[in-house]
């Protein structure tokens, strides 16, 4: 088992997963911080391409 993986999910896993599901203009009613996790999720792909 590496480091990033659990139960056979990786984060690269989530992190595909969250842009895919929530888009960037995604109004949640209540103090959720969707557009912060999606744009913290975006750069963890743009360091796994480095």
């Amino acid at each position: 088992m590496t480091e990033d993986k659990f139960y056979g999910i990786s984060i690269w896993d989530i992190a595909e997963f969250w842009i895919k599901t929530y888009p960037e203009d995604i109004f949640v009613n209540g103090p959720y911080p969707f557009p912060e996790i999606r744009e913290l999720f975006k750069e963890l792909l743009k360091l796994r391409k480095k």
